[in-house]
């Protein structure tokens, strides 16, 4: 399981996974079992491997900050089922869409600022 600790690749990798997913489920007329489902499977891997990245990243320093971006993430996730419920239930996304996106922005930002993280 070093994969999951090595670098951040995998994480991004179920990431950008997981937004794939949600794009191709909200653009559905219904719920599609089987893309609902992979979506929930690339949350598992999201979560597994944010686990053992945070815990591999207290030794780069800014735990706090780590452990934030983790509850963030968590949130994130949170905030993908609620527009897809809303959405089944034809009701306004909007301030889910608009939180979801602030969450991404703040999570993104500290992803890039901490050390563990990529630099451009």
């Amino acid at each position: 399981m070093s994969f999951l600790t090595i670098s951040t690749d995998f994480h991004i990798f179920t990431w950008l996974g997981a937004f794939l997913l949600f794009f191709i489920v909200l653009r559905g007329k219904q719920k599609r079992t089987l893309t609902y489902r992979l979506l929930h499977l690339f949350y598992a891997l999201i979560i597994i491997s944010g686990t053992c990245l945070v815990v591999t990243a207290m030794n780069y320093g800014h735990p706090l900050l780590y452990a934030i971006k983790f509850f963030l993430g968590a949130l994130l996730l949170v905030a993908f089922e609620w527009i897809i419920a809303l959405k089944e239930q034809q009701r306004s996304t909007r301030v889910c869409a608009i939180i979801a996106v602030l969450l991404f922005i703040i999570i993104a930002s500290l992803g890039l600022y901490l050390p563990m993280g990529y630099t451009l």
